[in-house]
């Protein structure tokens, strides 16, 4: 290579000098005559600024492959938790539309149409929904109250649900859909099972810098009706740690009155009001 650009550095010598005798820049004379009558000189000047400019282009390069791997990463990670919200129990589904038809059957128009109404509501939710923005825990919390509400005129006065949400929490944000299959978890292993009544509790509290959710179910506990994690749990976990890694947890196991199930995640809020909310 520097055999090549001492040739080149020759032939463009007589080159150089015109360029030189014409240039308006008269400080500059010295220096260019200096490099174009010394060939050596010419041709290290020529390596260097070449090198520059392949450092330069190289670089540039490096910065790009970079950029479009974190592209590519970002939209893998996209991915990964489109299909994570997706698998949502179709039970639930078939469930609401046949306890329509039942209700239906019976002359109770208006428990159908709650059910109707809810259910239109929680695929608006679903549907108007952003990937990857986070929503106002009020707002989780609404989304939940409408599973709620469906399954509250299946079953009657085997369900009553509590729902404790701190005024301070009320912004906080967390990953949409986050809660809803926790308490469907809740009502398919504790309610649904159980001839006795069941209360599902929902808490907020602020720990440090997280936030904790929980879900607990007390009443009647049905012996082999809880799982661990199941399909519906384990998404959660992998939603959790997609989006938060070690920052971001479910723990889920059985209490001495029933079941509960713990999420935890780093507490933030839309203007970053972070150590503003109270303990």
């Amino acid at each position: 290579m520097l055999v090549a650009a001492v040739a080149s550095g020759v032939l463009n010598q007589n080159l150089f000098k015109m360029t030189v005798s014409i240039s308006n820049t008269v400080r500059a004379l010295p220096l260019y005559y200096a490099v174009a009558n010394n060939w050596l000189l010419f041709g290290w000047v020529y390596l260097v600024f070449g090198g520059g400019v392949a450092a330069i282009l190289s670089a540039f390069a490096a910065q790009e492959h970079e950029r479009n791997l974190a592209l590519a990463r970002e939209a893998a990670q996209a991915a990964q938790l489109a299909a994570l919200r997706l698998q949502i129990n179709p039970h639930f589904l078939f469930n609401a539309l046949n306890a329509v038809s039942e209700l239906i059957t019976e002359d109770r128009k208006a428990e159908a149409e709650l059910i109707v109404a809810r259910l239109s509501d929680l695929f608006r939710a679903a549907l108007t929904e952003t990937p990857g923005k986070l929503a106002p825990l009020h707002e989780e919390l609404d989304v939940v109250g409408f599973y709620l509400d469906i399954e509250k005129t299946r079953f009657g006065e085997r369900l009553t649900f509590d729902i404790d949400l701190p005024a301070d929490l009320r912004d906080a944000l967390v990953p949409p859909f986050l809660v809803q299959p926790l308490v469907e978890n809740a009502s398919k292993h504790a309610v649904a099972p159980s001839k006795g009544p069941v209360t599902v509790e929902l808490r907020a509290r602020r720990q440090g810098d997280a936030l904790v959710l929980s879900v607990a179910d007390h009443g009647a506990v049905v012996v082999g009706t809880q799982p661990g994690f199941g399909i519906g749990l384990s998404n959660i976990a992998a939603r959790l740690e997609a989006l938060y890694g070690a920052e971001g947890r479910l723990e889920a196991g059985p209490e001495v009155h029933g079941f509960v199930a713990r999420i935890s995640l780093p507490l933030q809020f839309a203007n970053d009001r972070r150590g503003e909310a109270a303990e």
